[in-house]
């Protein structure tokens, strides 16, 4: 609908909703299926309020019409150790709803985990950050989660190539200074905001624009550590993770 098309009285008519689609599912213990958008849409069409109709409409869409990819129970085992979000493909319309879902889906599994086993640890990964850190709402989940997840013994990792699309962030350029690790590799036109950000010398400036692969620099607090991890390439594990096109072919 967009923020400038909400109205005061609009989360109200949405919370009335929520609550009725809601009630079976408590009242049950949890034990039936959770409701879905084709359920609160159909709720809201049933509401005598013609105001709670336009917000049905606005929502037909994504609930009943043809990107209603995230208005059904999911077929995917969520109890699984290991889940992993894709959501590359997604167009410009489905991604916002695609990533308001999935860190959601995030967040109240960190919590979960932390009060089912206090022991257990949560590692949250994000592969390409910068196309989060691009949407306001994402933006504001990671630099809140980057803090609170650690109350939950959670870890976030972000991911990027694009360092400078970070740096030039607000958020992003917080997130990076709140950070006790930092794994640098290497680094060409965005070394500059990368020596400012973490105080590098010009000896360790110039060894990251020098660096090869499995060379770089770890920050692990107040400590800036050169290393090399040369991987020997005729390993199943190096054809495994190797990420260079020719090498995938073989």
């Amino acid at each position: 609908m967009g923020k400038d098309n909400i109205q005061a009285g609009d989360k109200s008519l949405i919370d009335r909703s929520l609550k009725h689609i809601y009630k079976p599912l408590i009242k049950s213990g949890y034990k039936i299926a959770c409701p879905t958008l084709t359920d609160l849409y159909n709720d809201l069409k049933e509401q005598p309020h013609e105001r709670a109709h336009e917000i049905a409409l606005a929502l037909e869409l994504f609930a009943t019409g043809s990107m209603n990819m995230f208005a059904h129970p999911t077929n995917v085992d969520m109890s699984n150790r290991l889940i992993c979000f894709n959501i590359q493909s997604l167009g410009d319309q489905l991604k916002p709803v695609a990533m308001l879902s999935m860190l959601e889906y995030i967040n109240t599994c960190v919590m979960s985990n932390e009060r089912n086993d206090p022991k257990a640890a949560t590692w949250v990964y994000f592969d390409e950050i910068y196309l989060l850190l691009r949407d306001k709402l994402s933006s504001q989940f990671l630099y809140t989660s980057w803090k609170r997840f650690r109350k939950y013994n959670a870890y976030a990792t972000g991911i990027t190539q694009n360092v400078q699309d970070c740096l030039s962030n607000d958020t992003a350029y917080a997130m990076l200074a709140n950070s006790e690790f930092v794994c640098m590799l290497r680094q060409t036109k965005d070394i500059d905001s990368v020596v400012e950000l973490y105080g590098l010398s010009d000896p360790q400036k110039n060894y990251l624009k020098l660096a090869k692969p499995g060379q770089g620099i770890l920050k692990m607090g107040n400590n800036l550590i050169p290393f090399v991890n040369d991987h020997p390439t005729n390993t199943k594990i190096y054809r495994l993770l190797t990420t260079k096109p020719g090498e995938m072919e073989n």
